[in-house]
């Protein structure tokens, strides 16, 4: 199936993703956090998102909104994307084995076709273990990364 053709929405395709540096963020290698992930897809599923699953993390993609400031997010968005950097700590915490590196990466399509992949946000090992205490992961430093890519905020 494909995202495009099936939401039906306007503005910009994009996946925004955490992702590790190496090796492996997936239900196989982090059961307790996917429970937490499918836990807040769920809670938060509406149309014109789709949730994929990689063996190097999970992906959303959504229609980033295009105005004459450029593109936009909602904020639901980026409370879900730090939702789920909370769920990779706390699986941690809860005995999944993982700690690599992660980042926050968005990809799409630019209006001439070309592919564009940036790193948004990038969360060292050590802090991945203390996301939610260190505040390596928040709503703020997620939304001001986005920012920093062009990519407003909107309530």
């Amino acid at each position: 199936m494909d995202f495009e053709s099936t939401t039906r929405r306007e503005g910009l395709a994009c996946s925004l993703k955490w992702r590790t540096v190496r090796g492996r963020f997936d239900r196989g290698s982090a059961p307790e956090a996917y429970r937490l992930i499918e836990a807040s897809v769920r809670r938060s599923s509406t149309p014109g998102r789709w949730v994929e699953v990689h063996s190097n993390g999970p992906e959303l993609l959504v229609y980033l909104g295009v105005g004459p400031d450029g593109f936009s997010v909602g904020a639901d968005v980026v409370a879900l994307l730090v939702e789920w950097a909370q769920a990779r700590a706390e699986g941690i915490r809860r005995g999944d084995p993982a700690s690599d590196p992660l980042e926050l990466i968005v990809r799409y399509f630019d209006a001439r076709g070309v592919y564009v992949e940036q790193t948004l946000l990038a969360v060292p090992a050590d802090a991945v273990k203390e996301t939610v205490p260190a505040g390596a992961v928040t709503v703020d430093t997620v939304a001001g990364a986005l920012r920093t890519h062009g990519i407003a905020v909107r309530a």
